[in-house]
């Protein structure tokens, strides 16, 4: 579909999975239920939005000015999700569902909403402005090959981590304001499924685990 399809049929296709992954979230924050919808349906996962969002910008010019529209959405977006995160952890307690451990909610900085969204797609397009520069360094060219080979191992682990680890991690930090654990919990995450991929990629028997 993606290959041969028009860039308007991949721009509301675009469309049609972000009013799906950010309008059902926004209606459980709303309503405080859990909705499993999205569950049934695959292809209008959150992934599927960045995959696609992806080619669009990797096989189409984009202007200088819709490239500064994106840079700017992308800024006030951060900042949004940001202080969503804070004020609706600290005031609008929701279902435990819906929070990561300690009452963290994360529907405003999750990977399918919009406002996620819109910062992965200004990075992605500052690191294809900066690819040519980037790619200069044959030792940054090393290092950065190297850890984009862990990325779909952290996706595969992140999960487990925070299920598994996040809580007992949290246990040690009871005395820590809830505001710092938002800054440290994803940190952890992230690099313990680091960690964990490049160890598992060392082993003879178990690196097929890790594509």
């Amino acid at each position: 579909m993606i290959k041969y399809a028009s860039q308007n049929i991949i721009k509301y296709t675009i469309l049609v999975l972000l009013v799906v992954n950010t309008g059902i979230p926004i209606i459980n924050i709303l309503t405080k239920s859990q909705s499993l919808f999205s569950t049934f349906f695959p292809f209008i996962g959150p992934y599927a939005q960045y995959f696609i969002a992806g080619w669009y910008f990797a096989h189409n010019d984009i202007s200088r000015r819709t490239h500064k529209q994106i840079y700017i959405l992308g800024i006030i977006m951060l900042f949004f999700e940001i202080i969503a995160t804070i004020y609706f952890s600290f005031y609008v307690k929701q279902l435990p569902g819906l929070n990561y451990p300690g009452g963290i909610v994360k529907t405003f900085f999750d990977i399918a909403m919009l406002p996620s969204f819109c910062v992965m797609c200004a990075l992605f397009l500052i690191f294809k402005q900066t690819e040519p520069k980037l790619q200069k360094s044959d030792s940054f060219r090393k290092y950065l090959a190297q850890g984009a080979g862990l990325t779909f191992g952290i996706y595969l682990l992140h999960p487990f981590i925070i299920t598994w680890l996040l809580v007992p991690f949290n246990n040690y930090l009871t005395a820590l304001p809830l505001l710092i654990k938002m800054v440290i919990d994803p940190i952890f995450v992230y690099l313990l499924s680091g960690v964990i991929t490049f160890l598992i990629r060392k082993m003879k028997y178990l690196r097929w685990l890790m594509p």
